[in-house]
């Protein structure tokens, strides 16, 4: 489609390309080959390149539970083993012999409070899961907290 007015270059015109109802500038270029992105409303319902690649990296990432440790304790030494560790870090804790678990409720370095419970469940004949809850706290702070009972009792997790 040409369109002259007086006064206009051949050359000046022949910059302008009119594609599908849109005009682009003679000061950028055409790149033929690569296709517009569509509309919003299209690419509501498809997934995008970007999408398609976060979709692949949540399955690198493992959502299983970190503060838990395995044990081929019988459940009253493991009882009796993290008791000591919370004794010996002054943590106020109480235990509930029915449930198989121990409420504690500490501060952190911060001096914010830091609540869970430590609960143990048969895995197998010989063998325990002693799972860390966190009910109040900062994450990272309650996996310090993990992280320093599971030091102090080694004798106690099972390799």
């Amino acid at each position: 489609m040409d369109m002259r007015v007086d006064g206009d270059s051949p050359d000046l015109l022949d910059s302008f390309k009119y594609i599908a109802g849109g005009i682009n500038s003679f000061s950028q270029p055409l790149r033929m080959g690569i296709s517009q992105s569509p509309t919003p409303a299209l690419n509501r319902f498809t997934d995008t390149a970007s999408q398609i690649h976060q979709k692949k990296i949540v399955n690198i990432f493992p959502s299983d539970r970190m503060t838990r440790f395995y044990s081929s304790s019988d459940a009253g030494i493991i009882f009796t083993r993290i008791s000591e560790t919370l004794q010996q870090f002054l943590v106020p804790y109480k235990i509930h012999q029915k449930l198989l678990k121990i409420v504690f409720s500490t501060v952190d370095r911060r001096k914010c409070q830091l609540h869970g419970e430590i609960s143990i469940q048969r895995a197998t004949d010989e063998c325990h899961i002693v799972l860390f809850r966190k009910s109040k706290g900062d994450p990272l702070e309650f996996k310090r907290f993990y992280k320093a009972i599971y030091n102090a009792v080694p004798d106690i997790i099972a390799m």
